[in-house]
């Protein structure tokens, strides 16, 4: 499957929460790096690890709306870019902001994702 519909396949999952669907289009020793400024920053591997980043993400903000707005891919590589909006979990200051997030691909499933956020200290003020 080409990178473009295994990414909007895999997003597709993780908002629906079909985590069986995302365990597929990953593989096994999946890598996602978040930036270690951020609270929930740090690696997280395989399918459990994405589980416990959605699980931090979540926890940091009320009412978080994440939307996928375009995919860029060639043949081993993708890069999203989301929307992310909601409130902060402790100061409740609303927040509208993007990330990018770079996809590698090995055997036509996602190995690595790496997000940049557009405004890291935002998120750290919510």
């Amino acid at each position: 499957m080409p990178p473009d519909t295994c990414a909007d396949r895999f997003y597709t999952a993780l908002l629906n929460a079909d985590w069986d669907t995302a365990a597929q289009l990953v593989t096994d020793d999946l890598t996602v790096v978040e930036a270690p400024g951020l609270p929930f920053g740090g690696t997280y591997h395989g399918i459990a690890g994405l589980k416990s980043l959605v699980r931090s993400v979540f926890a940091n903000f009320q009412h978080l709306k994440v939307t996928p707005m375009s995919i860029t891919a060639n043949h081993d590589n993708a890069a999203v870019l989301i929307r992310a909006e909601g409130l902060g979990l402790t100061t409740g200051k609303p927040f509208d902001t993007l990330i990018c997030e770079w996809l590698t691909f090995r055997d036509n499933r996602i190995a690595t994702i790496t997000p940049f956020y557009w405004d890291e200290q935002l998120i750290n003020t919510l």
